[in-house]
């Protein structure tokens, strides 16, 4: 396996569109990098250019410690998992598995071996007779992973595969891909949209917007010290919160106030933000942190507040409830334990665990606590 290196790369596009922007990362080997973003973000073209489909416009792309900037793709010895599987609808399992070995040669018996390996690995050696007709979508899958794994490459490049599977066959899939890369200890890069596949397979994520990369972390790294507003925003099921006030203070103690609501925030949070007393700024409390009252009694009374109940979702092991204050048009999302029983259309009192709340500045949307605790990482 390898070390994958981007030093400085960006790409632009005739007609000056920059679809890439000064990315600088490092996958090291045998560990599992998952790049995450909204469409248009440039994770698939970043994929695309460490595996030579597509040029760099500036910078340089390491594999292994090699430059591999004019090196072809089927030089660079990497292994390519598409969105749509890319399989031969002619050819068997096995022959499609066997393709890239038999255009490079190899014996026949090794063609064999490794055909008969990656299949029973990944538990699909009574397909290997059949055509991708005939198979389901978590099989075709599997077989495009499988035709991988025969490579035996340096780096596995995953672009969004799982993105045609049904959720529940995404969950088993998202298992096995965990598991694969535990029992071959590959180095592996893995683009998608879905922020809760890069927290469950990623040993580190790198957030990326407009062809940045604003943040990589482990996944519990970005969730827990977000570098931005929009990194907090988009780690996270259901999504943060997000109040938009004013600090102030009194007595020594920092409030956050906003239309229809105050917030106390602890001493250790206040100290991060005190410099901003005065300024506008954006609260974030994730659903997880608001709490019904009834079994939070330790919260500050203050933090305490009866808001009215849009919409109750329950899931079984908890209660997603959808809160409104009477002034504010803003949806507050409160992720409940499942012995509360909120009802539509009623008061509820809920209470806000402002400890694990987060402030960012109000016009640059920076977070203004990152860095401040003990855990904060290093931001791309």
């Amino acid at each position: 396996m390898a070390e994958v290196r981007l030093d400085n790369v960006s790409k632009v596009y005739d007609g000056g569109v920059r679809a890439v922007n000064d990315v600088d990362l490092t996958v090291e080997d045998g560990s599992l990098l998952v790049l995450v973003g909204p469409s248009g973000c440039g994770k698939s073209t970043t994929l695309r250019m460490v595996a030579g489909l597509e040029d760099i416009t500036q910078g340089s792309i390491y594999i292994g410690g090699r430059r591999v900037n004019d090196v072809l793709p089927k030089n660079r010895d990497i292994a390519m998992v598409f969105q749509n599987y890319a399989l031969y609808p002619h050819m068997t399992v096995y022959n499609n598995m066997a393709f890239g070995l038999k255009l490079r040669k190899y014996p026949r018996h090794e063609i064999d071996s490794r055909v008969r390996d990656a299949a029973e690995l990944l538990e699909i050696s009574p397909l290997l007779a059949r055509r991708p007709k005939e198979l389901s979508g978590g099989q075709a899958q599997r077989v495009a992973v499988g035709r991988a794994i025969v490579r035996h490459p340096k780096v596995f490049l995953f672009d969004e595969p799982l993105s045609n599977l049904d959720a529940k066959l995404r969950v088993q899939m998202r298992v096995e891909i965990a598991r694969l890369h535990e029992r071959l200890g590959a180095t592996m890069i893995y683009v998608t949209h879905d922020q809760v596949e890069a927290m469950t397979l990623g040993s580190k994520v790198a957030v990326m917007k407009d062809g940045y990369v604003l943040q990589i972390d482990t996944p519990l790294g970005l969730y827990n010290h977000p570098v931005s507003k929009f990194v907090a925003g988009f780690i996270g099921s259901p999504p943060m919160n997000f109040l938009q006030g004013t600090l102030v203070q009194d007595a020594g103690a920092v409030r956050f106030e906003c239309k229809d609501m105050t917030l106390m925030l602890p001493e250790g949070l206040a100290r991060s933000v005190r410099s901003h007393v005065g300024q506008s700024v954006h609260l974030g409390v994730r659903p997880e942190d608001i709490h019904d009252r009834a079994f939070f009694p330790e919260v500050d009374e203050q933090n305490v507040k009866v808001l009215h109940t849009e919409v109750v979702e329950p899931l079984g092991a908890e209660t997603l409830v959808y809160l409104r204050s009477q002034s504010s048009a803003q949806d507050i999302v409160a992720k409940l334990d499942s012995r509360s029983s909120p009802r539509v259309n009623q008061e509820f009192r809920v209470a806000f665990d402002a400890s694990k709340a987060h402030v960012f500045d109000g016009k640059t949307e920076e977070s203004l606590t990152y860095g401040a605790e003990d855990g904060g990482a290093a931001s791309g």
